[in-house]
């Protein structure tokens, strides 16, 4: 116990660990990145040496030797969307039990970019993201780079790395369900179509409408934009409202609009849903809020989850199979539609 004093009275590194075990250096190493690789009786030695000299791995040099960072980095849309909180709450709290950091970045689309330029500088061991294009450029860059990845939400039109709602399906449900509650008028509200969330979802909602209804959509019922100006979206809701006899229901592409027209439409003297009905898709956990009790369509399964499940099994075995998952979706009926 003598000759141990010296190396207790500082920090005790590997090296020390190595000569009281009486072994490597690079078997120290081996022990606290690949313990199976390490024979039994060896490595209880080293472990009783860690124990005993109170030895703290320095994780930079454990990354070094492991050539794993065990970092990985999640873009994710902006945190107003109630989506992005849920899905983001659940692959922090995914990858921290498994050992992993999460570099977090926060954005829109009009600077993604940049984004993905800052997120790739420091080559983490795997990426998430929800906002990538249908024809993004990105993929090619990735694939280059050799990174394992996956999207969430959202999918490139190439099918590659992605956990995603059946978007199509799911805004065709959501036009038979109205259809069935006797709705003679849709107003539809959504996103860019540079977008499979937002391209599939109309697809899926006109399609449908045109079928059941037999009528063309009027381009006056509908609007998509990147940006949505309230201000105007007011205007058109309420050209609509007027020139449309009958039961009306307004179809959000996302919840997070959905729950903005609740208000919306509240600041307009309307109803809901006894002079107009709001149904939304994704089904995030504010929907349930009794205060807000939104009828929607989605998935029982955090899209985050199912994503961060697969990239960490993917990087872990070093897997090349193709993540592709897309979700059936269901309606959950609340009370924003009668």
């Amino acid at each position: 116990m003598k000759k141990n004093k010296k190396i207790l009275e500082g920090r005790a590194s590997s090296i020390n660990v190595a000569k009281l075990a009486k072994v490597s250096q690079a078997t120290v190493s081996r022990v606290l990145n690949h313990p199976d690789k390490v024979g039994e009786e060896t490595r209880n030695r080293v472990l009783k040496a860690i124990e005993e000299l109170k030895y703290v791995p320095n994780q930079n040099a454990r990354d070094l030797v492991s050539g794993s960072s065990k970092v990985i980095t999640l873009i994710s849309g902006p945190l107003e969307n109630p989506f992005f909180v849920d899905s983001t709450a659940s692959i922090v709290h995914f990858a921290t039990e498994k050992g992993y950091k999460v570099n977090i970045y926060i954005v829109d689309d009009s600077d993604i970019e940049e984004t993905y330029r800052q997120a790739l500088s420091n080559r983490p061991d795997g990426l998430i993201m929800s906002c990538i294009f249908y024809d993004d450029p990105i993929i090619e860059h990735l694939e280059r780079l050799d990174i394992p990845f996956v999207t969430f939400n959202r999918r490139h039109r190439q099918k590659l790395n992605y956990v995603e709602f059946d978007n199509y399906s799911a805004a065709k449900q959501a036009c038979h369900f109205l259809y069935e509650k006797q709705y003679d008028s849709i107003f539809w509200v959504g996103g860019m179509l540079d977008v499979s969330t937002f391209k599939y979802r109309f697809k899926g909602f006109k399609d449908t409408y045109e079928e059941i209804y037999q009528s063309t959509l009027n381009p006056l019922d509908f609007m998509n934009k990147k940006v949505i100006d309230y201000n105007m979206l007011r205007e058109n809701i309420w050209y609509w409202y007027q020139k449309n006899p009958g039961k009306k229901a307004i179809l959000a592409a996302t919840d997070s609009i959905a729950i903005n027209l609740l208000s919306l439409t509240k600041e307009m003297g309307l109803s809901c849903p006894d002079e107009v009905g709001i149904i939304g898709i994704d089904n995030v956990e504010l929907s349930k809020h009794p205060y807000i009790n939104l009828t929607t369509v989605g998935g029982a399964q955090n899209l985050g989850l199912i994503a961060i499940q697969e990239l960490i099994y993917t990087i872990e075995h070093q897997s090349n199979t193709n993540i592709a998952y897309t979700i059936s979706t269901q309606i959950f009926d609340r009370g924003t539609i009668k």
